[in-house]
């Protein structure tokens, strides 16, 4: 697990409970919980970011939990829908045993193929030797492992999957590859072939790349490291379609930022906006963390430092560019202690959308935001919600 982001990860259990019309909290004009996970009914926790298909299904995973023991060690984790009714279906239980199984501990969520409606992701253990597989789900409920990785060519992969439109599929490994530790960028077949690693990290061109990656229509793919770099404090990286690699930036760990974990965004002239966990404003022990934009000349600008307190802190999660051209994220911490959703227009104008009270509606989320046609936006929290295991959310914009 990321040496850095143990602190964000939390463990439990789902139940069925929960409605969209669930209105909770001072702000109840703004945020809806649509479900409550509850740790003990044989189901999950730890959600990761949402999927949402045109009917307005919400797909995922949970880490741990389900049916099955991973080493009497809160279960395997899950694959789950939540409908538009508020209904919740596990889809699928991971039953890992260690070294074999369907894996175990899908941290990174799922994508789908609309034409098939198959499900692909990623689990961090399990597999041959415990170093994690790639994922198959059939809409009905068959999984099937692709990849099981074996540790030269990536280790315990917590990425949620990219697709393009010629049936690729990318991820990272945030261990792993040719020199053993650093991890790996990778690319697989959705009919499970052609697996190759694009990239083997080496800690001074980036280390431990567990964000979602991106790409522009080059087919180059862009992304950031948790660590490495010439000041050891993170990357944003490009991998050309040609396999090679190059460092973007390197952060320093002062006020441009420390320890980028979320995946990046991009605007129409071809500018990536990310965040940094940590760094930035001082008002914070290590800084609060910061919200940076990286022209196509290489030109780094921080939009906004984040200041603690009512303004949010930490954002662990990347942003997610919305209809209206505004980008949209989360802070893990700050806000009323909880964490916040907030906005951010290119011109570096930040507002807070949300702050999450704790027990009624949700705290400390940690995934990426998705928007649907109606400019609502859907999330996960870690913590927080009637049972304190974590909710899934909407936020209006």
């Amino acid at each position: 697990m990321c040496r850095v982001c143990k602190r964000i990860f939390a463990i439990g259990i789902i139940a069925l409970l929960g409605t969209f019309a669930t209105l909770v909290g001072a702000q109840a004009n703004k945020e809806r919980v649509l479900f409550n996970f509850r740790n003990g009914d044989g189901n999950s926790t730890y959600p990761s970011q949402l999927t949402l298909d045109k009917a307005g299904n919400l797909y995922g995973t949970t880490a741990y939990g389900g049916d099955f023991c991973c080493g009497c060690y809160s279960g395997c984790g899950t694959v789950f829908k939540l409908a538009p009714d508020g209904s919740m279906n596990v889809l699928y239980y991971f039953e890992c045993d260690y070294y074999g199984g369907s894996g175990c501990y899908p941290y990174g969520g799922v994508v789908q193929d609309p034409a098939t409606g198959y499900l692909y992701g990623t689990t961090a253990g399990g597999g041959a030797v415990y170093r994690g597989t790639v994922f198959r789900l059939a809409p009905d409920g068959t999984e099937h492992v692709m990849h099981l990785f074996e540790g030269s060519d990536g280790a315990d992969p917590e990425t949620r999957l990219l697709r393009d439109g010629n049936g690729g599929l990318f991820g990272t490994t945030y261990s792993g590859g040719d020199y053993y530790y650093y991890g790996t960028v990778f690319k697989i077949m959705q009919d499970g072939s052609g697996f190759a690693v694009l990239h083997s990290f080496d800690g001074a061109d980036g280390d431990e790349p567990r964000a979602h990656l991106k790409n522009d229509d080059a087919g180059n793919l862009y992304g950031v490291t948790t660590l490495g770099g010439t000041h050891d404090y993170g990357t944003v990286y490009e991998v050309m379609s040609d396999g090679t690699e190059m460092v973007l930036y390197s952060f320093s760990g002062g006020a441009d930022g420390t320890y980028p974990i979320g995946g990046l965004a991009e605007d129409d002239f071809g500018n990536l906006y990310g965040t940094t966990y940590y760094g930035g404003s001082t008002n914070c022990t290590s800084g609060c963390g910061v919200i940076f934009r990286l022209s196509p000349n290489g030109n780094f600008k921080v939009l906004y430092a984040f200041k603690g307190g009512h303004d949010g802190a930490t954002p662990s999660a990347g942003l997610l560019k919305g209809r209206d051209g505004v980008f949209y994220g989360t802070t893990y911490e700050g806000g009323n202690g909880n964490g916040t959703v907030f906005a951010i227009a290119p011109d570096g104008y930040k507002t807070n959308i949300y702050r999450f009270l704790g027990s009624p509606d949700g705290a400390h989320p940690s995934s990426r935001l998705v928007e649907d046609r109606h400019r609502y936006l859907y999330g996960t929290t870690d913590q927080g919600g009637t049972y304190g295991e974590g909710t899934i959310f909407a936020v209006r914009e």
